[in-house]
């Protein structure tokens, strides 16, 4: 509304390929905001959070329930070759995320491994 009333405040500089390919590589391995402000310095936090949701790229940092539900299935037998089931997350943020879930993969690929239990623990 503000565009159409011709009262919006000053434009952001536009995006330069290397910004977004800075994007594409660090925010998608979950690196923090103020690393990515060092590196896309004159963008703020919010606009670097807004690109990436409009390039399509998923922080390495949060996981959603479907992306976690995959991994609890097929980790166990394929290892970071699940990242062919989880566009947009590569093997290092697999692996990070199944060691959080206590996953592992099993040196047999038809028994596999299971978390361990509260009882367990």
């Amino acid at each position: 509304m503000a565009d159409k009333l011709g009262c919006r405040g000053e434009r952001g500089a536009v995006w330069k390929q290397s910004e977004m390919d800075i994007i594409r590589h660090h925010y998608r391995s979950g690196v923090g905001a103020e690393f990515l402000q060092q590196l896309l310095p004159g963008r703020s936090v919010s606009a670097i959070f807004s690109m990436a949701e409009k390039m399509g790229v998923l922080s390495g940092r949060f996981w959603r329930e479907e992306e976690l539900a995959i991994l609890r299935l097929y980790y166990p037998e394929e290892g970071s070759f699940v990242t062919a089931r989880l566009p947009g997350r590569n093997a290092v943020a697999v692996r990070v995320m199944a060691r959080r879930l206590g996953l592992k993969k099993s040196c047999d690929s038809a028994i596999g491994f299971r978390p361990w239990s509260d009882e367990e623990w």
